[in-house]
């Protein structure tokens, strides 16, 4: 592994990990938001594959989108969860998210290079549907704060493994297809799914 790359998942683990005693003493409210959101990414299939494609996608493209396309993902997750606040639940969003799994599994299947720019604005549009998703599945009677701050920590441990990840994927570009390949097809069946 790379220092530069190394020195990145340290950085993140380590701010990581001042989020999770700051809510300890707070009172139950608070420490419920932050179980529940450290829990809700890892409850869905689709979460967890879009989120670890987000990290390979970065790991692959290194340089600035080693950082910036987990960094935008994490912002716009929180904006769109913010956004599920104010408004009611949108069918469309469940497809929204299917469809994230299928465009992140054709590009690491395809092994595509996209300008930072362009997989930014594609990445910053499926973290809106997925942060939309969290929060409107905000738990009651969880504090939204330690919800939030639970679901950001573990999509920020999420993007971590697909940083991970994408060092064997890089190496073998028959196990870069396959985890695209296999993204994609979960993608379309939860499309058919919805669909019905």
């Amino acid at each position: 592994m790379s220092t530069p790359r190394l020195r990145f998942i340290v950085a993140a683990l380590l701010t990581t990990l001042p989020v999770l005693p700051a809510f300890a003493h707070t009172g139950h409210d608070h420490v419920f938001g932050l179980t529940s959101g450290l829990v809700h990414p890892l409850t869905g299939l689709d979460h967890v594959l879009a989120m670890v494609s987000v990290g390979a996608l970065a790991g692959l493209h290194g340089g600035r989108a080693l950082w910036a396309l987990p960094a935008c993902f994490l912002a716009f997750l929180a904006v769109g969860a913010g956004m599920a606040l104010s408004f009611a639940p949108q069918a469309a969003n469940e497809m929204l998210i299917a469809l994230s799994l299928v465009v992140l599994g054709g590009l690491l299947a395809g092994n595509v290079r996209l300008p930072l720019a362009m997989v930014s604005t594609l990445i910053a549009g499926f973290a809106l549907a997925h942060g939309y998703g969290h929060g409107v599945e905000l738990p009651d009677h969880a504090s939204a704060i330690g919800y939030f701050a639970g679901f950001l920590v573990m999509t920020a441990l999420l993007h971590m493994s697909g940083v991970l990840l994408s060092l064997p994927l890089s190496g073998s570009q028959v196990m870069q297809r396959s985890a695209g390949f296999a993204t994609v097809a979960a993608g379309l069946g939860l499309l058919a799914l919805r669909a019905v």
